[in-house]
């Protein structure tokens, strides 16, 4: 799972989700950012596809706050 191919286009394709929504989980803490080329792009791997549809898993299925979502996020990642 270590293939740096998507751009951020891809990853709100695949998810759903606005390049704003992915910035903000990023800022967050909620998703790890990006592995930089450049001022204004980052590739992006298939985990943070797969962690990104937890996030609205979480959200939409138990209801739960972004800082608890972190927090759970963070838990598993320990």
């Amino acid at each position: 799972m270590n293939d740096w191919s998507l751009k951020m286009k891809d990853v709100c394709i695949a998810t759903g989700l606005t390049r704003q929504t992915v910035h903000y989980y990023i800022q967050a803490g909620l998703l790890p950012p990006g592995r930089k080329t450049g001022r204004n792009m980052a590739f992006y791997s298939p985990a943070h596809i797969e962690r990104l549809h937890r996030i609205k898993q979480l959200q939409h299925e138990r209801f739960l706050p972004l800082s608890a979502i972190k927090a759970l996020l963070d838990e598993r990642d320990e």
